[in-house]
């Protein structure tokens, strides 16, 4: 298992981001977790088959900006984790 870290950058309204975002997931894992920390900042913590982890980004990265900033991999079997880290640029 590898847990990925990613930030995206997005001037969308954080209602139309998370939709967009929520779209692309259903195609690749599920959201396991969702933190809101400020208005203009969430963290989700996504599962994703280890093989949909490039498509996964690629199609991400065709919606937003996003920086990936960190690989950690992990002694256990299992989905890959992706922590998303969203910034809403107002």
């Amino acid at each position: 298992m590898i847990r990925h870290f990613w930030n995206i950058f997005t001037s969308k309204k954080s209602t139309e981001a998370l939709h967009d975002i929520e779209v692309v997931v259903r195609d690749f894992g599920y959201i396991v977790d969702y933190k809101k920390f400020a208005e203009d900042y969430r963290i989700l913590q996504i599962e994703v088959e280890s093989e949909k982890v490039a498509g996964f980004y690629d199609r991400l990265s065709a919606a937003f900006n996003v920086e990936k900033y960190n690989e950690v991999a992990l002694r256990r079997a299992g989905d890959d984790e992706v922590f998303i880290n969203v910034r809403i640029l107002a």
